[in-house]
């Protein structure tokens, strides 16, 4: 059957899935005046609708259906990176503990049993729609904070320079204007000149010198902004690049006494999504600063990274902080946890890193470290991440 639009294409898509063509007109009826509604016949072929775009923002299965049952079709939809974040809902009269628990074992969120009642279905579809609208707009804020940290770094430490180029045109202005005098009053010598000649040179390199920084510095945060927004795949120099993203936090660092360390072979390139690469390490960062580091402590952020004989780049990224504690550490991958609620944490910062590395850049994550001893963050990707769409 052909999608309802309700003459809105910007409606929320519900993909049902169904053997039997009555129960899927009644779906259809219950949802299409406020979504819009395609519908499958099979496993299989509810598969195929839902990895192709427009992607369904929800998902209806009845479990016993030809070619594909809707335990193998969920399992498939959750093993693939462009369709696991879609909610699954079954619709099934099967229901006992065991079908619920192998349900969502393989990735549901919810069951409705048949025979369906209108306002239940139509509530579950709204709220489980809601919340991961919800949930995208608290991961997009998260990476807009992050984004917030490149544009304070900018700011921080294009003023060095700037500042530089201003004392040195001053200074150069005012030589200037004595040397204006000297020559009105006739009293201009050979000593002189070579002097204001001297400073002259002298204040025009400090100013092209800085100027050139200052360039080179808006240049780089420039290419770090724009990597946080897009989905750019190029070659990139890490270290360099791992250099930049810290420069691009700079003010949180100096403000907490943060000192970092970078262990890379110069030269050793990617190809990969720096975009990514920027808000991991940008996410990690903050996340010790929040969490790891007391005000009064001299703390370290140390990130090495070595290529492997085959072809993985490994990142180990670790702090001297006040460690992560045992009993979470297994936690802190999962959306919204976060030990910080009271201070206005989302939980999501390494929940995005977690999803980032294993997907973006098909990767792995692992935590260790002891409480109080620190916390380590060892990161294995492909040396050239294999590339999306």
């Amino acid at each position: 059957m052909a999608p309802n639009t309700n003459g809105n294409p910007t409606l929320d898509r519900v993909l049902i899935a169904d053997d039997h063509e009555v129960n899927r007109e009644l779906l259809e009826f219950v949802l299409e005046e406020t979504y819009t509604v395609i519908s499958a016949k099979d496993g299989e072929e509810a598969l195929e609708m839902a990895t192709q775009k427009p992607y369904p923002d929800i998902i209806l299965l009845d479990i016993m259906m030809p070619k594909l049952n809707g335990y193998e079709v969920c399992q498939r939809l959750k093993e693939n990176p462009v369709t696991r974040d879609i909610p699954v809902i079954f619709i099934t009269a099967a229901v006992s503990q065991e079908n619920e628990t192998k349900g969502l074992e393989v990735g549901a969120i919810d069951y409705i049993t048949k025979p369906i009642t209108p306002t239940i279905v139509h509530a579950r579809v709204k709220n489980h729609i809601s919340y991961l609208k919800a949930q995208k707009r608290l991961v997009q804020a998260e990476k807009m904070e992050a984004l917030g940290q490149v544009v304070a770094g900018v700011a921080h430490e294009i003023n060095t320079p700037i500042g530089i180029m201003m004392t040195a045109s001053s200074h150069l202005a005012e030589a200037v204007e004595n040397l204006s005098k000297k020559i009105e009053a006739g009293e201009i010598s050979p000593d002189i000149l070579e002097k204001f000649l001297w400073l002259a040179g002298e204040s025009s390199n400090l100013i092209a010198n800085n100027a050139q920084r200052a360039s080179d510095l808006v240049q780089s945060f420039k290419q770090i902004s724009a990597d946080q927004v897009s989905e750019v795949y190029r070659t990139i120099d890490i270290k360099d690049y791992i250099e930049t993203i810290f420069a691009s936090i700079s003010p949180r660092l100096k403000q907490q006494r943060i000192e970092t360390k970078i262990d890379c072979a110069p030269s050793l390139k990617i190809k990969t999504y720096p975009g990514a690469m920027a808000q991991i390490i940008t996410n990690l960062a903050i996340n010790s600063l929040d969490h790891a580091f007391t005000s009064d402590f001299q703390g370290e952020i140390s990130i090495s990274v070595e290529e492997t004989a085959d072809d993985t780049i490994t990142i180990a990224y670790s702090d001297n902080g006040k460690g992560i504690e045992n009993t979470i550490q297994s936690k802190v991958f999962e959306p919204f946890f976060t030990t910080g609620r009271s201070q206005g944490g989302t939980g999501l910062g390494l929940s995005i890193v977690h999803n980032l590395v294993t997907e973006t850049l098909s990767g792995t994550i692992e935590l260790s470290g002891q409480e109080g001893e620190g916390a380590l963050f060892t990161i294995r990707f492909p040396k050239e991440t294999p590339k999306h769409g």
